[in-house]
């Protein structure tokens, strides 16, 4: 976002990061698991498309499976635990 050595901010890419949310992106609006990933590394988006604001597919799908893993494990725990 800058150069740490003469203090610099660049406003551009500053402004890029402020105004990148979940409401903002199309992918990120009709997913279920939204609430949980936070629109996903901005590094990986950055790699696969050139853009922080465009979720990365596999990335999203990977995540998706974890989180459905830990729901499951959660309730068979809870199930268990009866």
């Amino acid at each position: 976002m800058g150069n740490v050595k003469t203090g610099q901010l660049d406003m551009g890419i500053k402004q890029q990061f402020a105004s990148n949310y979940l409401d903002n992106k199309e992918e990120c609006r009709r997913c279920w698991a939204r609430n949980f990933c936070g629109g996903g590394c901005h590094a990986n988006n950055y790699f696969r498309h050139g853009d922080i604001s465009r979720p990365h597919e596999i990335s999203c799908a990977m995540h998706k499976k974890r989180i459905e893993g830990a729901i499951y494990l959660d309730l068979q725990k809870r199930l268990g635990a009866r």
